[in-house]
């Protein structure tokens, strides 16, 4: 009956060899945590991170493609400069790798309106506590170019956990669907056909830009909602009841899209409008806007079928009608405006564009084949008698 003894002895190994295990993993997460930190040195500024980044990169020649530490001359027989940290803050970045390792696990864009996102977007360089995923320390590299790119900074280190084919993650937005009886669904849906491209899990983005959406339906009450033609719509929270404040709202028009119709909708726009990013409304929508004073001193345009209604009703509010225009943005960019219906998807596009820029918004329209009206492209102004043949160009 000795077996006993041996089996104790090879538990205790089989411990000891865990233990040691264990501390060895620790210890080099913590050294490799270290070293990482070292480089923030606990300031994410880019200005910071850039200089400390002289202590990391090395020159190594790829043809025409320099990586190089900061502050050294770049010579080559057609360039001859030299790199500095306040240099590449203030010239143009292009994020790119000359060495054949594997993708980076996080890149940053020195440049404001370079590699599709701007600086300030780049969550890698601001979430310290990533860096716990990276199990190698970090080297940033400075790749110039003679092209018309500038610099830029990169991780080139390999072997990350969790590798994120994406690691810029968007900005998320979160936007307010406004709903009421007889509204008009396409008012809301035709924006949304679009908008609906910047949901974190759209499958038909490739990429994704550098905001995303998130929508919610409200209305008065949880009741299913039935606009003029279509189906009933489920809102996801009512009007008093939401305590969140949201970046944008989109207010369609409907057969009853007036102030007094809808005295809970216009006391939400009320209150969420001082701190609001974005406010667009379709059609009749500015008719429910013309009663929060949210268009007071502003320019708008609405339906052009009931626009002298809409003008006669606000005479003596402070709102620059727009008879002629497809859709008016006013001069901050905060508030868009469109005329009837369809008129919706053209703004929505422009919004698009002023939001995640012209190339990605071109995908999305291209995905659902649209075209789009310029802002001033509207014959339905001459149509209805807001403007003469002579006067409409």
């Amino acid at each position: 009956m000795v077996w006993w003894k041996y089996y104790l002895v090879y538990v205790a190994w089989l411990a000891f060899e865990c233990v040691f295990v264990f501390l060895f993993i620790i210890e080099t997460k913590n050294k490799t945590l270290e070293e990482t930190a070292a480089l923030f040195d606990g300031d994410d500024s880019l200005a910071s991170i850039a200089k400390r980044a002289e202590e990391r990169a090395y020159t190594e020649e790829r043809g025409s493609s320099v990586c190089m530490p900061f502050g050294e001359k770049l010579s080559t027989s057609t360039t001859s400069k030299t790199v500095n940290s306040e240099e590449i803050l203030d010239r143009g970045a292009d994020v790119r790798s000359e060495k054949p390792d594997p993708l980076p696990y996080w890149m940053a864009c020195l440049s404001p309106t370079c590699h599709k996102y701007p600086a300030e977007q780049i969550m890698g360089l601001r979430r310290l506590q990533r860096l716990r995923k990276i199990r190698h320390a970090v080297t940033m590299y400075v790749c110039c170019d003679d092209d018309e790119h500038g610099t830029g900074l990169i991780n080139n280190g390999s072997d990350a956990e969790d590798s994120d084919p994406n690691p810029i993650m968007p900005i998320p937005l979160h936007l307010a669907v406004c709903l009421f009886p007889a509204v008009t669904a396409l008012d809301y849906q035709g924006p949304m056909e679009l908008l609906g491209f910047l949901a974190p899990e759209n499958p038909e983005l490739t990429r994704k830009p550098a905001h995303s959406i998130i929508a919610d339906y409200l209305s008065h009450t949880m009741d299913p909602v039935a606009p003029i033609s279509g189906p009933r719509v489920m809102p996801t929270g009512t009007y008093d009841g939401v305590e969140m404040q949201y970046d944008i709202i989109l207010l369609p028009g409907g057969a009853y899209a007036r102030p007094s119709a809808v005295p809970e909708l216009v006391e939400f726009i009320k209150r969420q409008a001082p701190t609001l990013k974005f406010i667009l409304s379709v059609c009749t929508g500015s008719w429910i806007l013309s009663g929060t004073g949210v268009l007071d001193g502003k320019k708008a345009t609405s339906n052009k079928s009931v626009f002298k209604n809409l003008q006669e009703a606000t005479k003596d509010l402070p709102i620059t009608w727009v008879p002629k225009a497809r859709w008016v943005v006013d001069d901050d960019a905060r508030l868009w405006t469109s005329s009837g219906v369809t008129a919706g998807q053209d703004m929505a596009s422009a919004f698009l564009e002023h939001l995640i820029g012209k190339e990605d918004a071109e995908v999305i329209r291209n995905i659902v084949e649209l075209s789009v009206k310029e802002a001033g492209d509207d014959e339905f102004a001459e149509h209805y008698g807001l403007v003469t043949s002579a006067s409409k160009s």
